[in-house]
């Protein structure tokens, strides 16, 4: 797990496959233990939760989290 430190408006690039996507990460909220995330990327990168995904692609045999 890679951990980051950022400040307000900076970016995270991600490469996969060669292919580099800038991403933007924003704290919405945060309280009661909570932390409400936004996040900005191109229009083709689907953001979505650990168990939505697994709902729509169910997962063979990885139970990495």
């Amino acid at each position: 797990m890679l951990m980051l430190a950022r400040k307000v408006g900076e970016w995270i690039v991600v490469e996969i496959g060669g292919q580099k996507l800038e991403i933007v990460v924003h704290e919405l909220n945060a309280r009661n233990h909570r932390v409400r995330l936004g996040f900005d990327g191109p229009d083709e990168v689907r953001v979505m939760r650990k168990e939505i995904l697994e709902r729509v692609t169910p997962v063979s045999g990885d139970d990495k989290q």
